[in-house]
């Protein structure tokens, strides 16, 4: 299943595509039409432009502020920690961490002091 979370601003519309099957998001932004803001939306979602347009976060031009992260982590179910890592084995860590109740979370915490 997918899910499209949409945030239409006065400057830019901002999209993000969640796969809950693979896991993965992605995110575009898009300049906003005032006058029409479903423009916007629709530019963001179309298939054919999505090819010839770069994501403004991939290429490092935007970032989310973390508000905006920790509503869509909220969303994904995924912790805030996750988007920013860039070591792959420490980003698997933070997912089965959050995965994870309180008293499993402090058995591993203790186990991990003993390493």
């Amino acid at each position: 299943m997918l899910w499209l979370g949409v945030d239409v601003g006065g400057t830019f519309t901002d999209l993000v595509l969640y796969d809950q099957v693979t896991g993965s998001i992605r995110v575009d932004k898009v300049p906003s039409t005032p006058d029409d803001p479903s423009i916007g939306i629709l530019a963001g979602i179309d298939e054919s432009s999505a090819s010839t347009r770069m994501n403004y976060y991939a290429k490092g031009t935007n970032e989310p502020n973390l508000q905006t992260l920790t509503r869509i982590a909220a969303v994904v179910k995924t912790p805030v920690p996750y988007f920013y890592c860039e070591d792959d084995r420490l980003a698997e860590l933070i997912l089965k961490f959050g995965s994870l109740d309180e008293a499993q979370r402090n058995r591993l915490l203790e186990f991990a002091d003993k390493l």
